[in-house]
Parts: structure tokens; C-alpha cells; sequence
């Protein structure tokens, strides 16, 4: 079986070991030692700029989620909730909030009516 590092969900986490550093160290070390600097700042989210990075991807799978929501996919309210738990930056946690608590459609829902309206003639 393939796996991309850093791909393992949260189960098989409970019973494997992601070995993350050394797969970053094997791919780039001595390649481009610059970018293994930084996938070591990422990984150790120390810096601010780290933690953008990470919580930017949380919030785009936030993101995901609620468009499976919308689908109707039941399960997705559950990954965004918990999923809402991992950001910190207050930032990140209005943008995470205003997600949850938002449809993909009301951002157009004061002009709605005469957009259709338009449609209509």
C-alpha cells in the first residue's frame, strides 16, 4: 500500500508510527537543505508563520467539510466540529466559527430576490 507521509487518519495513527522527519530527511537532505529546514519549522509549529501554515490547512479542510455538509454528507458536521478544536489563533478561530455557523449561500441572500427576479424576465 502507497502512503503519502503525514496522510494517516486518525485510527491508523492509534496503530502505526508516522516517521515524518525521517521521510522529509531521505527526500531532501543534502537536496535542498533549505526546504528541509523549513518542513522542520512546520512540523515543530514553533513559529508563527508555522502555525498560519497549519491552521490555514485545517480551515481549508473546514472548508471541505462544509461543502460535504451541504451535500448532505451526516458525518461531516463531526470532522468540522472536531476539527474546529485544532486551530488557536484567534483568527483561525473566528474564520473556523463564522465556517460552522455559516451557509455557503448566504453571502448572496440579500440580493437573491432580485437576481431571480432578472432571471425571470
Amino acid at each position: 500500500m502507497f502512503l503519502r507521509t503525514g496522510e494517516m487518519d486518525k485510527m491508523a495513527k492509534r496503530y502505526m508510527t508516522r516517521h515524518e522527519d525521517k521521510a522529509n530527511e531521505d527526500i531532501f537532505k543534502n537536496i535542498d537543505d533549505e526546504l528541509l529546514a523549513l518542513l522542520n519549522e512546520y512540523e515543530a509549529k514553533q513559529t508563527l508563520e508555522a502555525q498560519i501554515v497549519y491552521e490555514a490547512n485545517v480551515i481549508a479542510f473546514g472548508v471541505e467539510c462544509r461543502i460535504l455538509l451541504e451535500k448532505g454528507n451526516s458525518h461531516a458536521k463531526e470532522w468540522m466540529d472536531a476539527n474546529s478544536l485544532r486551530v488557536r489563533l484567534p483568527e483561525s478561530v473566528a474564520l473556523m466559527t463564522a465556517l460552522t455557523n455559516t451557509d455557503s449561500q448566504d453571502w448572496w441572500k440579500d440580493i437573491r430576490d432580485a437576481i431571480h427576479e432578472e432571471f425571470a424576465k
